[in-house]
């Protein structure tokens, strides 16, 4: 079963479930536990499914061997969870003001800032009044040393809440015996368990963002809400309760909408998509054209297409020559899209390439939901590669990707967002899909990218997209025309069309 197919039969299986088992009633708002918390459980079959499952079971669950193994890991994360609770709390204790807005943004995600900021500043310039509000204090921090107007909430709740507590164990014992309803599970019972402990893990915290949501909706009183994302757990509250409040919510796209099941979900009244061929995509799996609003990238409203110098950190981390530039590898890490086995392949080659031709400069360039250890020990494996690893966020690197594309010759990628964006910078994009984990991702269907599906063809591929560029130029022109058609009038206006929107 691949996750398109486990996607579709976890919807119908939470569909089929009688509505009073799954209902949430918080301050008169009433909720669908399962339809709020889809992304997250989806995420956790997903990981299952691929054997990733390992880091999310509880310390306490293991075996006294397994214990053992894995008590300094388990003891800095519980470090880390209380030092991020401390600071969670500090910023509450100093941030307890309220206020009234126009419109108000929830980021809970840094691609959601980087959406949400170009419209803000668009919107200052109007009449009309804003607030962000957020439960991430790296969000908040940011924000906030701009002067940007923004609220923090924590995670604090009224102890009556607590009555229902026995709801999550009561659903879970449904969920299972549904599942085998008909003699054969749907889905696998292990998915399906690791699924409903997720269910009993998080329900806790579940209840309180609905809390801490509805709460402040009531006090801001918003015109209109734009969610990072309405099929995250936070935004997904807030849309339902701003649906039963009158109040109207938007969603600016991010990253792409193919190849990715979660997007049939979009509930928000205004999804602002960033061209034609993201909104012909949604329509045909099943969002209303009334919904989606075509209005370009904001994120792109001041990007250069002109030659601009590398930037400094880029040049000084990679030790760049005059002149030089560098193919970056750019995964979405383990255990969404890829596979551990498929992640693994694809980096052996690029380490096996890297160690044939150590003249030329490799960068893997992580997601920030990937992880440095998941490189290093195949590195050991081909220790004359050259393949240097920069983690999200180290320092002295800048995070815009256009910084990084701006010094590439040549992307390797599967299906990351990233391949769209070297091919708005017009650099070439060789996807890498050995074992067709890659289903629906349009720019590979559409032959817009150098397409590498042998393990075989690797080198080869790689080597002709450096030094004989004409070989591809047929796919080079299908670049710029799927560019054409995802990106809407690359004309800067794009986030004075989303304020127009918002504020009609």
């Amino acid at each position: 079963m691949d996750r398109f197919q486990l996607f579709d039969h976890m919807s119908k299986l939470f569909e089929s479930i009688d509505h009073r088992h799954k209902k949430i009633v918080c301050d008169g708002v009433e909720f669908d536990l399962l339809d709020v918390t889809i992304s997250t459980l989806y995420l956790t079959a997903v990981r299952e499914q691929y054997g990733q499952y390992g880091d999310l079971i509880k310390f306490n669950s293991l075996s006294p061997i397994n214990k053992a193994k894995s008590f300094n890991k388990y003891l800095y994360r519980r470090i880390a969870y209380i030092y991020k609770d401390l600071e969670k709390k500090k910023i509450s204790r100093l941030d307890n003001k309220t206020c009234k807005a126009d419109v108000l943004f929830i980021p809970v995600e840094p691609t959601h800032l980087t959406q949400q900021l170009p419209v803000v500043e668009e919107l200052i310039k109007t009449t009309n009044s804003y607030v962000f509000l957020t439960n991430r204090p790296k969000i908040y921090k940011e924000l906030d040393s701009k002067k940007y107007s923004v609220l923090f909430f924590n995670l604090d709740f009224n102890k009556e809440i607590l009555s229902i507590e026995k709801k999550a164990p009561s659903l879970c014992n449904i969920i299972r015996s549904t599942n085998l309803e008909n003699g054969s599970a749907i889905i696998d019972r292990n998915i399906i368990e690791k699924v409903t402990n997720s269910i009993e893990d998080t329900f806790d915290r579940t209840i309180k963002i609905m809390e801490s949501i509805v709460k402040y909706l009531k006090e801001i009183k918003p015109k209109i809400v734009v969610v990072g994302n309405d099929v995250t757990i936070e935004g997904r509250i807030t849309v339902r309760a701003c649906q039963q409040l009158g109040i109207d919510t938007a969603c600016i796209m991010h990253g792409s909408v193919f190849g990715e099941p979660m997007h049939k979900l979009h509930i928000v009244d205004r999804y602002f998509a960033h061209g034609e061929k993201p909104k012909d995509h949604l329509v045909k799996i099943g969002i209303s054209s009334n919904n989606i609003i075509v209005s370009g990238d904001p994120q792109i409203d001041k990007l250069s297409f002109s030659s601009r110098s590398i930037h400094h950190g880029i040049k000084q981390g990679l030790n760049l020559k005059k002149g030089e530039k560098f193919i970056m590898l750019a995964l979405s890490g383990i255990g969404h899209c890829t596979s551990t086995k498929h992640f693994d392949k694809i980096v052996t080659s690029v380490l096996r390439f890297s160690q044939r031709y150590p003249e030329i400069k490799i960068v893997a360039k992580l997601h920030r939901k990937d992880n440095k250890k998941n490189y290093l020990y195949l590195m050991k494996l081909f220790s004359n590669s050259g393949l240097k690893v920069v983690t999200y966020g180290q320092h002295g690197y800048p995070l815009d990707i256009y910084d990084w594309l701006n010094a590439c010759r040549l992307v390797i990628t599967g299906a990351s967002t990233v391949a769209i964006e070297a091919m708005l910078m017009s650099v070439p994009v060789v996807t890498v899909d050995y074992m067709s984990e890659y289903r629906d991702v349009d720019f590979i269907e559409c032959g817009a990218t150098i397409h590498v599906d042998r393990e075989q063809n690797f080198n080869r591929t790689i080597n002709d997209a450096l030094h004989s560029p004409d070989k591809f130029s047929n796919i080079q022109l299908k670049a710029r025309e799927y560019v054409d058609s995802y990106f809407y009038k690359r004309d800067g206006n794009s986030s004075k069309r989303i304020v127009n929107h918002l504020i009609t």
